[in-house]
């Protein structure tokens, strides 16, 4: 059974060193999702488990690959709502306007590719 692919270390809000690498055939561009387990789901009607639920907390790609780690660059999540006043006047007043990528990822979740 291959090795499980988790976060290892945050290197700020959107750079995380994976536990795998080249060793485990990780590549520049593969696309991941990283996730955290919840509850073991059943099926209502016969009792039987589905499995355990993935709370996914944002994809990314790897942009850095070494023999037993690599990085991954998330994704900024688009918007999808109107900006606020308060928004648009930082933006004006040369406040860098960047999302926040997904948020509460933390060393141990666990990534899988997509």
């Amino acid at each position: 059974m291959a090795q499980e692919i988790l976060v290892a270390k945050l290197l700020d809000k959107r750079k995380l060193v994976i536990n795998q690498g080249l060793n485990a055939s990780i590549a520049l561009g593969q696309h991941f999702i990283v996730f955290e387990r919840g509850e073991d789901v059943t099926d209502p009607a016969s009792g039987e488990s589905l499995g355990v639920l993935e709370l996914i907390k944002g994809k990314g790609q790897i942009i850095h690959v070494q023999e037993k780690m690599a990085i991954l660059e998330l994704e900024v999540p688009e918007q999808g709502r109107t900006k606020t006043l308060s928004e648009i006047m930082a933006t004006l007043s040369g406040r860098p306007d960047q999302p926040e990528p997904t948020p509460h990822v933390k060393v141990g979740d666990c990534l899988r590719p997509v």
